[in-house]
């Protein structure tokens, strides 16, 4: 998921991006003496690449589900889930689609669907998909969290905030819900939310490198760096550290001091081959000292992402 905010009247997009990639490895042909049923393999084979975050080989193994039992609802979740993850969001949207066509009340399909609308840019179909999946669970703490996302971009601000706080109230002191809320406002209000998660000795090194960004952003490079080194080789931790000072840098250059207001809020990854199709790279005006956007980007190759930030 990209991050992106707007901060002031006028606004200007800057940059992206960077993510840490997983080697995805093809899937080894299934030993049906050995392993047993074909299905049972593939059900097997399935779960294991997604723990392991081999989302491609997780993706051929649910596809293979699907294909043998259209009607296999699990299947149907993981293959469209595993989608997502790998950045195929509109192939997960038509999987997801066919299974409501055979299943259409189930609820657990609408609301993936949801996430995989906000993943694909269908944000006003995110919207109402997951306004009908809180409506009908109201305890679905993902879903609102998801909608929160959905509202960002769209620049609804205030039912952000809503359904950040309803997924609080849900799964009170949730790392994820409270990532999402600290992205969606302020610089300083989003330091201040992710400052005690980060703290957590179980928080997922995903809250540590947002905290990293924000405080990269505000140009607390130090800080950043320390933040960087809990749970990151120190290779990756390199890697993203040079990114942050390149995203200082022209933050700097482009607003004319040395830390610019800046925060972020979330924008959909484009699928892994449309690059940024989903992005609005093509709007940028010209800025005033505090009215900067910044957006980050999630690509399928690194190539791509270093393209874009040097454009």
């Amino acid at each position: 998921m990209t991050l992106v905010r707007r901060f002031g009247g006028r606004f200007a997009g800057i940059l992206a991006a960077s993510a840490l990639l997983w080697a995805c490895q093809m899937p080894p042909e299934p030993d049906v003496e050995a392993e047993g049923p074909v299905t049972d393999f593939l059900r097997t084979a399935a779960t294991k690449s997604q723990e392991s975050n081999n989302y491609a080989a997780a993706v051929n193994y649910f596809r293979s589900l699907v294909e043998r039992d259209p009607n296999d609802v699990d299947a149907v979740l993981g293959l469209a889930r595993n989608c997502r993850y790998i950045g195929a969001a509109r192939e997960a949207v038509k999987v997801l689609n066919d299974g409501l066509a055979r299943h259409p009340d189930r609820v657990d399909l609408r609301a993936e669907l949801g996430k995989a609308q906000v993943a694909s840019g269908q944000v006003g179909d995110a919207i109402a998909t997951l306004s009908e999946v809180t409506e009908a669970d109201p305890d679905d703490w993902r879903s609102l969290s998801a909608l929160g996302i959905a509202f960002d971009l769209t620049e609804d601000y205030a039912q952000a905030q809503q359904s950040y706080r309803s997924a609080l109230a849900v799964s009170p002191d949730n790392n994820a819900v409270l990532n999402n809320m600290a992205l969606s406002g302020g610089l300083d209000e989003g330091i201040a939310i992710l400052e005690g998660p980060a703290a957590q000795p179980r928080t997922g090194v995903q809250v540590r490198q947002n905290l990293a960004l924000l405080y990269a952003m505000r140009g607390d490079i130090e800080t950043a760096e320390r933040l960087l080194k809990r749970g990151l080789s120190i290779e990756h931790a390199q890697h993203n550290l040079t990114f942050y000072r390149q995203l200082h840098s022209r933050l700097a250059s482009r607003v004319g001091r040395a830390a610019p207001k800046v925060a972020a809020r979330k924008q959909p990854a484009a699928a892994a081959d449309e690059g940024l199709a989903a992005a609005d790279d093509g709007s940028a005006q010209p800025i005033g000292a505090g009215e900067v956007m910044v957006r980050l980007g999630v690509f399928p190759v690194e190539e791509r992402a270093s393209a874009w930030l040097s454009a």
